[in-house]
């Protein structure tokens, strides 16, 4: 057919097998890069779903991170709660030994008589401690 056509075209011939060849080419051209494309997309579509899985697990990390955060501060405040009794035991301990040596201390200056040495508000605030043990 293409010899009628070219015979009978004449000059029409070149121009047509110019023009399939143009056309054959700007296909070609858009095939490759439609594959190119294609390509290209599947990429992408692989990464996106490799991306959701990381975002999956990070979230899943951020969830654990978290709860361990939050039993770590009630460790903390434990911690802090039992420190503080110690704390306070320790206060109440050396409060008790101190409190012993004053009466220790108080009840060698009555033996000796050596308060009038002393302020009479501290002989009164002794004197009313005696009558709180007496009863």
């Amino acid at each position: 057919m293409e010899v009628i056509r070219n015979g009978a075209a004449g000059r029409n011939g070149n121009t047509d097998s110019v023009s399939e060849r143009e056309d054959y080419q700007t296909l070609v051209t858009a095939a490759q890069k439609y594959v190119v494309q294609e390509k290209q997309e599947g990429k992408l579509k692989k990464l996106l779903k490799e991306t959701r899985k990381t975002i999956a697990e990070l979230k899943v990390k951020i969830k654990l991170l978290v709860a361990e955060l939050a039993s770590t501060k009630d460790e903390l405040v434990q911690y802090r709660s039992v420190r503080g009794q110690l704390r306070i035991k320790e206060l109440e301990k050396e409060n008790d030994i101190l409190r012993n040596k004053l009466c220790s201390y108080e009840d060698v200056i009555s033996r000796s008589d050596l308060w009038n040495y002393f302020a009479k508000h501290k002989k009164k605030g002794i004197q009313e401690k005696q009558k709180g043990t007496e009863k």
